[in-house]
């Protein structure tokens, strides 16, 4: 098999009062951020995923693992969206994401939209195994793309895969696919005029129609300018299905479910992740 463009490998371990990465390790067009915190209760640090040439190029593979201890709490997210450019020849561009979060464990990861340019064919697998009384906080998403001429969905084909296992029991098995020169990414089912999608998934043990109430509740209260849907998973967990017609709206849906279940559900900081929204 062909050499990663890029690796990167996390690991979080709780020490005392305070989590810790114990691993970090990156190669090729990947780094990683300098340690942040975030404090609450315990010490929480949160880490920037970047790479270094601005994108991936047709072609490239990158992978990417995160290991979280038991209790141990962190909070991973990228530094900006995901660019798939110079995308001529019809070779498939890969991510996958691997991630393991052990009992008591609670881990944020949040990646920016992928922005694909056109032509591009990109394949993103997010991986994730989880004990019991774990959690996850997960988020990503897909624009219309872009190209020389300004019009949307230019690309030639992107998936979105993420696949979590919790207790060794499958709880959700998500695949995207979009194919514009097939499908009609306009049309209902689809886009439907918007241009940016994106999701929020939580797994955790006090998910329940109480807590979905009341994200529905709140999103309505502050007149969130997207189409939106709160969906609870048959065990344990919720997905948040945005559609918006920027970035900037998607992401203010998107974190104010975020910070809904942080802050009312789980009493945790307000969190900010020092992003420019434009």
């Amino acid at each position: 098999m062909k050499e990663p463009a890029g690796v990167i490998e996390l690991g979080f371990q709780r020490r005392g009062e305070r989590t810790v990465a114990h691993k970090i390790y990156h190669h090729g067009n990947s780094r990683v951020s300098a340690g942040m915190g975030i404090r609450k209760y315990i010490e929480v640090p949160y880490y920037f995923l970047i790479s270094v040439g601005g994108g991936f190029i047709e072609g490239e593979t990158y992978t990417a693992s995160m290991e979280v201890e038991p209790e141990a709490h962190a909070v991973v997210t990228t530094q900006a969206p995901t660019y798939i450019f110079k995308c001529n020849n019809h070779k498939q561009t890969v991510q996958e994401v691997d991630i393991r979060i052990d009992e008591q464990g609670i881990l944020e990861y949040y990646a920016d939209p992928v922005i694909p340019y056109k032509n591009a064919y990109y394949l993103q697998e997010n991986r994730i195994e989880m004990a019991k009384g774990s959690t996850l906080i997960f988020s990503d998403g897909l624009t219309a793309g872009w190209s020389p001429d300004d019009k949307p969905f230019q690309y030639d084909e992107v998936g979105l895969k993420t696949v979590i296992h919790r207790d060794g029991e499958l709880v959700l098995d998500d695949y995207l696919i979009c194919n514009p020169k097939l499908d009609d990414m306009h049309g209902l089912g689809y886009f439907e005029g918007y241009q940016a999608y994106g999701s929020v998934v939580i797994i955790d043990d006090c998910i329940d129609k109480t807590v979905i109430d009341g994200m529905r509740d709140y999103l309505e209260a502050h007149h969130i300018d997207c189409l939106y849907g709160v969906t609870k998973l048959e065990k344990c967990g919720l997905v948040v299905r945005v559609l918006g017609a920027n970035n900037h709206a998607l992401r203010s849906t998107i974190f104010g479910s975020i910070n809904y279940f942080r802050e009312e559900v789980k009493g945790y900081d307000p969190l900010a992740l020092r992003k420019n929204d434009h």
